[in-house]
């Protein structure tokens, strides 16, 4: 084989390598801005600050509206440990709009 041909062969191979490697590059760098992405909407809608909590809502892929209305329920009922058996009406408002959310 001459030099010419390993010479490209060597710069074949490496231009291969290098794509993949950008590839995977940019692949990182898109999951870890959608990642951020997340959190911010995340922390938006819940008010949450804690990094570690928003990274585990964020990898659960909680979406930040759901969220911003089950907050809303959960207000409407006296916070999350509210204890009672009647819905009120914006209870209600916010659960009619989870169901278009979420159907069966």
């Amino acid at each position: 084989m001459s030099n010419d041909m390993l010479g490209d062969r060597r710069k074949a191979m490496e231009e291969a390598f290098f794509a993949r490697e950008n590839k995977a590059l940019r692949k990182r760098l898109k999951e870890e801005d959608d990642t951020r992405r997340r959190k911010e909407a995340l922390a938006a809608a819940s008010g949450i600050t804690h990094d570690a909590v928003l990274e585990k809502l964020a990898a659960l892929d909680i979406q930040a509206e759901v969220l911003h209305r089950a907050q809303g329920v959960a207000a409407a009922a006296g916070g999350f440990l509210g204890i009672g058996k009647k819905v009120s009406a914006p209870e209600q408002r916010v659960l009619e709009e989870l169901a278009t959310v979420f159907p069966d």
